[in-house]
């Protein structure tokens, strides 16, 4: 019979795992609201690579006998990693996620209303015109859109190589993209 214990650092990385819901709460409450919540979440991860740096580092990581193994180390570091990437994608979803905030803002009401009320009360009162004006903020301060009058383009090489990368990307992963 063989009793699975995990590597020192594999174990680390598992545990802060578990506890970076905790480390985000905290960054996301306690931290000053004139922080940006997507500064507050960086400052979590911070934490929790500090923690992690901390508590690897008090176990000497080296090839010395009765050291960590740099190979368990690095092992533990992506099992980390893999865990705050899919907690910050769960995260983006729930704060700035198009379809969440519409379900937000029906669940909101205590009453039926119609579709018209549903897409002026959708993002806290602005309706959908400000989310359009928001996406294309995002993209004109990447520099991939440039607006000019009523009309807008993408501008510059880097914009269509990046262009050309998401369209490979949809496709590779079969996600569908409105016509």
């Amino acid at each position: 019979m063989t009793a699975f214990v995990p590597a020192y650092p594999v174990a680390v990385s598992l545990l802060l795992s578990l506890l970076f819901l905790g480390v985000l709460g905290l960054a996301l409450h306690v931290a000053p609201r004139r922080f940006a919540s997507g500064s507050r979440f960086l400052l979590a991860i911070a934490i929790t690579l500090v923690v992690w740096v901390a508590l690897i580092t008090t176990r000497s990581v080296s090839l010395q006998p009765g050291s960590i193994p740099w190979s368990e180390a690095f092992a533990g570091l992506l099992i980390l990693a893999t865990s705050l990437v899919a907690v910050f994608s769960a995260w983006t979803l729930l704060a700035h996620g198009y379809t969440t905030s519409m379900l937000l803002a029906i669940a909101e009401q205590d009453r039926p209303f119609s579709l018209e009320d549903w897409m002026s009360r959708y993002g806290s009162g602005r309706g959908l015109q400000t989310l359009a004006h928001d996406r294309l903020a995002v993209l004109v301060n990447f520099g991939l859109i440039e607006v000019r009058g009523d009309t807008a383009r993408l501008c510059g090489p880097k914009a269509y190589r990046f262009a050309r990368l998401v369209m490979l990307a949809t496709a590779f992963f079969g996600i569908q993209r409105a016509a």
